[in-house]
């Protein structure tokens, strides 16, 4: 009698374990789900008018910051690229030059640029910010007008 209660906890622990597994699968599958665009607050617009302001009070690196990302979440609103938080840089690299190869090369200074500001922590003015801002709004241009045709 002993011995099939072993049997049955042990079945019972094995179904428990088999269970854990298979909704922790399921979390991790929710949470690195790209097969839709992910819902966030944060509009191209409203990420356009952060990055004004930040420039009008000489924040230029967090004004560059948000220009980048006013270009990725602008992309992702006109084509069919998507704005993912745990996608890097690199993978956004080569999803425009599959997507935009004429404007790759573009789209790798912005983004390098952004890197060596972010990341690097370069020093930034005004000037450079301004460059910056014209380059990256040139840049949605083109893809908007590819995306036209």
């Amino acid at each position: 009698m002993i011995n099939w209660l072993i049997y049955i906890i042990i079945a019972i622990f094995v179904i428990a374990l088999i269970g854990a597994a298979i909704y922790g699968l399921r979390l991790r599958k929710k949470k690195y789900s790209t097969s839709k665009q992910p819902k966030s607050p944060l509009t191209s617009e409203h990420l356009f008018k952060e990055m004004e302001a930040l420039a009008r009070r000489g924040e230029y690196s967090l004004a560059i910051e948000k220009c980048f990302l006013y270009l990725l979440k602008r992309l992702a609103e006109k084509t069919d690229l998507l704005f993912v938080a745990t996608k890097t840089n690199g993978e956004y690299r080569q999803d425009v030059k599959r997507k935009y190869p004429v404007g790759a090369e573009m789209f790798d200074q912005l983004s390098l640029f952004f890197d060596e500001v972010w990341y690097g922590k370069k020093k930034v003015g005004e000037e450079e910010y301004q460059h910056y801002r014209q380059d990256v709004l040139r840049f949605l241009g083109e893809v908007e007008s590819v995306e036209k045709k």
